[in-house]
């Protein structure tokens, strides 16, 4: 990695709390699958894992015009393939959606701002809530959050540790 300026010394980045770090999320049914979805307003499309896609039974489409899906720093970038349009109810929002599948870490399941837009949602940390046209919907607390996650990751342990059948 190239030196961004001029260094003036050497210093440790400074600690957050772990409130500080708390994302908003929910569970969403995703074609009749109830899925842990991360609240972010920084992506620009909605994406549910192969996991899902595959125990959920989505009906695929491999993609004619397959996007590059590129994070916040350089080089980190995959391509996205396929995808389905699929029933997907969060609250009183319930509607037929186009869900790219892509490989994603922790969560289940983006819900980027495309979505966010079209229902008014905006998400309020201060009170951990995510509000659809401006009605409060309880986020996950960090508590269930957490357990949510660890269950995902402890699972995906034992399956990959599990003997072929």
């Amino acid at each position: 990695m190239r030196r961004p300026a001029k260094v003036v010394g050497k210093g440790r980045r400074p600690p957050t709390e772990a409130a500080e770090q708390q994302c908003l999320s929910a569970y969403i049914t995703v074609h009749g699958m109830r899925v842990l979805a991360l609240f972010d307003s920084g992506s620009t499309s909605e994406s549910v894992t192969p996991d899902v896609a595959r125990v959920a039974r989505l009906p695929l489409i491999e993609l004619e015009n397959p996007a590059t899906l590129q994070l916040g720093c350089v080089g980190s970038k995959s391509k996205i393939t396929y995808g389905a349009n699929v029933r997907m109810q969060f609250d009183s929002i319930d509607e037929v959606h186009y869900l790219d599948i892509v490989n994603i870490d922790r969560y289940d399941m983006i819900v980027g701002t495309p979505f966010l837009y079209k229902h008014g949602i905006s998400l309020d940390f201060e009170h951990r809530v995510i509000r659809i046209r401006g009605r409060p919907v309880p986020a996950l607390s960090p508590g269930e959050e957490a357990a949510a996650i660890s269950n995902k990751i402890n699972t995906r342990t034992r399956d990959a540790h599990a003997s072929p059948k």
